[in-house]
């Protein structure tokens, strides 16, 4: 190890104009209203005191100064007894303590001022969290003495990430090529994404921006409303009008999509290595990542109803702490040829071993107990609401009768299949998804039974592992009880890892 990591190291010198550039650009998007506010009164009233817009500014300078200089004096990193240590604080002092072998993720973030400066930030994510434990600045050469530091201390099992503003990182020549994606991969992906979920999010971000400026040019913001909500209401009048908005919607969900798949997916380039997968991508900023096969503790793959047809899958590398809660983690690997997936899932767990195997599947009586106490009641609600209200909520049944179909096909189409090595589960209903995991990177178990159940002989399973859990429902009683004991089985004779 480099002897200078094991003492405290101040952030260099050459990183003081960039942490006053971070701060700035932090506290705009707070406080940048106030001033862009302040501005717009500056040029619409005639007796607006200029004293105040200087005020405002120079106290917006100060606090950001302040904050630079408090993050450049006072946050020490150092790399001792195998441990990553952050000193940071003036009144309140905080000392962070990393276990090298902790660590998940060391990401390298370089923008066009830190690149001017020569100096990166480096990111440390463990699965301890939800967001990063640490980030500081090194110069930017000494990057690779830092990483080595730590991934020498951590038996080479951490996975790096560099995300680089625009000078791209050669592949090695040990790294043996897999697959990149093409323009019309690209075009296909956004074309078969999710639109509702697309159209969610842009209206999201469309009210939160409507409600942040209704603060202070509530008149304008209101009228502009008005009048999208007169448009859209006579367009309800008619079956053009109808039409014209479902289609202008339509085009605009998939604009979007095309738009997110090409900033998620640019230049998509996966290889193989000694010990795991090197993956880089990005648009505006390359991102370069290492994912160790020791790390990864369960696989995934999915596709919704169209991609299935097309024969496209969004494929994920699951490590520790990478669930649902916690999504700093995810590793996302756009499939366009079904053979990658065999590839990609080769080292952990063949799943082409699974195929000559029983398939066990849900039993009829999860589409009679979800229908009774899920579906049933819900369309009795919807009914009762627009019975109460006195107001059309037709339309709303549409909502129990995808759920109710959902069900259908989830419990006609859905198996499972288990072998020595692991577990191969296909929940499929408009779409599919599969998640695979090893026995031997199961952490607990549960076996689930309610009165219902018992009576018929049923039983739900459900495998966690630290990436994330499996659910299993409504198997027969000698299914399930066969699965438990031969997962219990392996998570006692096999060590974990």
């Amino acid at each position: 190890m480099n002897e200078a990591l094991t003492h405290k190291i101040r952030q260099p010198l050459n990183a003081f104009p960039y942490l006053i550039f971070k701060y700035l650009n932090a506290l705009s998007k707070v406080f940048g209203i106030f001033l862009v506010l302040e501005l717009f009164r500056l040029f619409t009233k005639e007796d607006y005191k200029l004293i105040k817009l200087f005020f405002l500014l120079a106290v917006f300078i100060i606090v950001t100064v302040i904050l630079a200089l408090k993050e450049y004096i006072f946050l020490y990193y150092q790399i001792e007894n195998h441990q990553l240590i952050i000193h940071n604080g003036f009144i309140k002092k905080s000392k962070t303590v990393i276990p090298l072998k902790k660590i998940q993720n060391i990401t390298t973030k370089s923008n066009w001022l830190q690149k001017l400066l020569g100096v990166t930030s480096i990111i440390i994510d463990t699965a301890g969290s939800e967001k990063e434990e640490a980030e500081f600045i090194i110069k930017a050469k000494n990057i690779e003495d830092f990483k080595n530091a730590v991934l020498l201390n951590n038996n080479a099992e951490a996975s790096v990430n560099t995300e680089l503003s625009q000078k791209e990182v050669p592949i090695k020549k040990s790294y043996a090529y897999i697959f990149e994606t093409r323009t019309v991969d690209i075009l296909k992906l956004g074309l078969s994404a999710n639109h509702l979920e697309t159209l969610l999010i842009v209206a999201a971000f469309v009210f939160s921006q409507m409600q942040d400026l209704k603060k202070f040019f509530k008149e304008s913001v209101e009228n502009l409303s008005h009048s999208s909500s007169s448009i859209v209401e006579q367009s309800l009048h008619t079956v053009w009008g109808i039409i014209v908005l479902v289609f202008g919607l339509l085009v605009l969900t998939i604009i979007f999509s095309i738009a997110r798949s090409v900033l998620k997916y640019f230049d998509f380039k996966i290889s193989k290595t000694d010990n795991g997968f090197y993956l880089k991508y990005g648009l505006f900023s390359t991102i370069e990542k290492i994912v160790p096969i020791k790390k990864i503790q369960m696989i995934q793959w999915s596709a919704n109803a169209l991609r299935l047809k097309l024969k496209l899958y969004e494929f994920k590398f699951l490590t520790t702490g990478d669930d649902d809660q916690n999504k700093k983690l995810k590793t996302y690997i756009p499939i366009t040829q079904v053979s990658l997936l065999n590839t990609l899932a080769m080292d952990y767990c063949n799943p082409s071993s699974f195929y000559s195997h029983q398939k066990i599947r849900i039993q009829k009586q999860y589409v009679f107990i979800t229908f009774l106490l899920k579906i049933i009641p819900l369309v009795l609600v919807i009914i009762l609401m627009a019975f109460l209200l006195q107001i059309e909520l037709v339309y709303l049944l549409a909502l129990p009768m995808y759920w109710g179909f959902q069900t259908f096909l989830k419990q006609k189409k859905s198996y499972l299949q288990f072998h020595h090595e692991g577990i191969f589960f296909n929940e499929q209903s408009y779409g599919s998804k599969v998640n695979i995991v090893r026995w031997d990177k199961l952490q607990t178990l549960c076996f689930q039974q309610s009165r219902f159940q018992k009576k018929n002989k049923l039983a739900t399973l459900k495998l966690n592992s630290s990436a994330g859990k499996i659910t299993i429902p409504y198997l027969t009683f000698t299914q399930a009880e066969q699965l438990y004991n031969l997962a219990l089985y392996k998570m006692e004779t096999t060590e974990w890892r």
